[in-house]
């Protein structure tokens, strides 16, 4: 974002901070309040501002209070209901909150779709955009769903390249039972491809995965 359109938008961005920080932040975090209206308030290095935003909002349901735990990604959804931040930011924003966080837990289906019309795609962070390049038109992905009961209406959005990720999900490191799915999924489909966590992770809608067909995991 160039600095005019910063500028023009600097009192709405905060005026949603301030939103953010009385309403989301626990009461041990407030102190951070100040910290990041100085960092919102440099007026340069506004993806970068924005993502130590996020980084400030608790993240893990056993310190922060309920209905904070998703702070960051509504956060992201205040940003991204306004249109305050042109594409690319935007999309650089949504990486890094889905580099933090699994942003699909909190954004219904309906929503996330909203997003993806929206932002730029693919998303691709840094070191998967070479990697997109040497993917076949067509190749297999694998997904693992924890659980009993197979639930083939919920197909879900992020995938993997590898099988034996999918296992992991599936038995959450070999603690449960579960399910791997398997399916084609086409290059020209893939919204993001992310590895930052070594997950190989394709994220595509779940209509665009062809072929699926599922094997149980039994641990215990």
């Amino acid at each position: 974002m160039e600095n005019s359109n910063w500028h023009q938008d600097e009192i709405f961005l905060n005026e949603l901070f301030n939103y953010a920080c009385e309403n989301l932040l626990d009461k041990d975090k407030q102190s951070l309040k100040d910290k990041y209206i100085r960092i919102l308030a440099r007026g340069n290095h506004l993806k970068d501002d924005l993502i130590l935003v996020l980084r400030a909002f608790p993240a893990d349901p056993y310190t922060a209070k309920c209905n904070r735990y998703y702070a960051a990604e509504r956060f992201f959804e205040k940003l991204y209901d306004s249109k305050v931040l042109e594409i690319d930011l935007l999309s650089s924003v949504f990486v890094s909150l889905w580099q933090m966080r699994r942003p699909f837990q909190y954004f219904s289906h309906f929503k996330l779709r909203k997003i993806f019309d929206d932002v730029s795609k693919p998303l691709l962070d840094i070191i998967s955009k070479d990697e997109i390049c040497y993917l076949p038109e067509e190749f297999t992905i694998y997904r693992g769903i924890r659980g009993e009961n197979i639930n083939q209406t919920d197909i879900g959005f992020s995938w993997s390249l590898e099988r034996n990720m999918a296992w992991k999900f599936a038995t959450g490191d070999n603690q449960c039972n579960g399910f791997v799915y398997e399916g084609k999924a086409y290059r020209k489909d893939i919204i993001a491809y992310f590895d930052f966590r070594f997950e190989n992770e394709i994220v595509i809608l779940p209509e665009n995965v062809k072929d699926i067909h599922f094997e149980k995991v039994n641990i215990r």
